[in-house]
């Protein structure tokens, strides 16, 4: 049963990533005219440099 979670658990990542991914393409070539999904947002994070 453990196998079986954590293999659901990877392809839950994957589905993750694949929708981050095409979100972010999307909003690379739509810019603002589509809205924001804040659940797919990345934080911005200041370099510390």
């Amino acid at each position: 049963m453990h196998q079986k979670s954590q293999e659901h658990k990877k392809q839950i990542m994957k589905v993750f990533e694949n929708t981050t991914g095409i979100y972010g393409f999307i909003k690379g070539k739509a810019g603002n005219a589509i809205g924001e999904i804040s659940a797919l947002e990345l934080p911005y994070v200041e370099d510390g440099d």
